[in-house]
């Protein structure tokens, strides 16, 4: 079920929350509950690094900073899995593009989160640092909640 999406983008030159979402209280209910989060950018600009990052309740879980060409797009996927009232998986993934349109895997991310679900959580996709006169551009976000 999607819980949350923007499609509206959302550009910047300074580092901050391109979009965020708080995840309401006890939505990841039961032990194997997850959300899938999905965050697409594209930087702008010719300088020398873009991070983007995916945040959940203040832990990353994955950020990559050599986005640096301008039209460099990419993805990121992160599955936010409960292992208890205190505790979760979060493994994710950033895929990216150059600007002649190769496909890289740029990285995997894997964290141990500890917020707790019985308050709401907020989860982000972030401009983590940017140098060298480039933007990001946020143009997709989007949460799912997955149930057993």
């Amino acid at each position: 079920m999607q819980l949350y999406g923007a499609g509206n983008a959302v550009t910047l030159s300074s580092p901050g929350a391109f979009y965020s979402y708080s995840v309401p209280a006890n939505t990841l209910a039961d032990n194997g509950d997850a959300l899938l989060v999905e965050f697409g950018f594209r930087t702008n600009g010719t300088g020398t690094t873009t991070e983007y990052s995916l945040v959940w309740g203040g832990t990353t879980i994955v950020s990559y900073a050599a986005f640096n060409t301008n039209g460099d797009d990419g993805i990121i996927r992160a599955v936010i899995l409960r292992t208890g009232a205190t505790s979760q998986r979060l493994a994710g993934t950033i895929l990216g593009t150059t600007v002649g349109g190769a496909v890289i895997l740029v990285k995997n991310g894997f964290a141990a989160g500890g917020a707790t679900l019985s308050g709401a959580v907020t989860v982000s996709a972030n401009l983590a640092s940017i140098s060298g006169g480039n933007e990001g551009i946020g143009n997709l976000f989007s949460v799912t909640l997955f149930q057993v």
